[in-house]
């Protein structure tokens, strides 16, 4: 519902506060009409639109385009998106590679906020976005933390035998809200993550070669700290991974056969 004007006005002088000093922010809503207009319809209608941009201003960024109030990104221009936004990231500063996803999330979910918060899109739209939000997300954080565990130990390998050596992968399997396609704004995340090593050999390439449980534990434990951790831009998201076999006293990675037979007999 919109707000009275005065209630408008308040909410305008509070974003102009927060903005303070840097120029480049009040330049774009002085230079350019439009985006004026959105930002002035957006504070009439939302105190959270408002607190968004007054908490982070680079949003007003997104005021430029006139498709705001109209439709959400598709998923396709979400990754594109933040492929292109990651290509600045320096691969040895992962303080920079979850600062970046956090400007990603604040963006994109601010895209999805915009048309929600002023009516123009049905509830199951937005929680199809803020869900591929949530896989786009995990799967860069994913991708990050491999390159970061790798690096250190090598590739994780199994097979029957030396000479029959395949490499193994991993998948984070979405429970909860995530896994049914309902996710809100504030959602935490209910994940269960699962390899496929299987054989007498299962160890890592490299010099510096580890058992691949060991690779697994600390590839998951990383993962979940890019998600968990506290950037000048706030955290990610809460995950919970109490949802896995045998729930907290459980391993933290499983093998994929192992949690097949824990769903089939327990």
């Amino acid at each position: 519902g919109g707000a009275n004007e005065d209630e408008a006005l308040g909410r305008v002088l509070h974003v102009l506060e927060r903005i303070g000093g840097r120029t480049v922010y009040l330049a774009l809503l002085n230079e350019n009409g439009p985006a004026r207009q959105r930002f002035i319809e957006l504070c009439a209608h939302s105190k959270f639109l408002t607190e968004q941009i007054a908490a982070f201003p680079l949003l007003l960024d997104e005021l430029l385009d006139e498709r705001l109030f109209l439709a959400t990104p598709t998923r396709a221009e979400l990754a594109d998106e933040l492929r292109t936004r990651m290509e600045g990231a320096g691969s040895e500063d992962p303080e920079q590679q979850v600062e970046l996803l956090r400007q990603f999330q604040r963006a994109a979910m601010f895209r999805v906020a915009v048309p929600d918060l002023t009516g123009r899109l049905p509830l199951m739209k937005v929680s199809d976005r803020l869900t591929d939000i949530a896989e786009l997300i995990v799967g860069e954080a994913l991708a990050l933390s491999w390159a970061q565990i790798v690096a250190r130990h090598g590739t994780p390998m199994c097979g029957p035998d030396e000479a029959t050596l395949r490499p193994c992968g991993m998948i984070v399997v979405a429970y909860g809200k995530f896994g049914g396609i309902e996710l809100g704004y504030g959602s935490d995340l209910d994940l269960v993550f699962l390899h496929d090593s299987t054989g007498e050999v299962q160890r890592t390439s490299g010099p510096a070669g580890v058992e691949n449980s060991v690779f697994y534990l600390r590839l998951v434990q990383r993962l979940v700290h890019l998600l968990t951790v506290h950037s000048s831009a706030g955290r990610l998201y809460e995950v919970d991974t109490r949802l896995r076999p045998s729930g907290k006293g459980g391993l933290l990675v499983q093998s994929i056969e192992g949690f097949g037979d824990y769903q089939r007999t327990e």
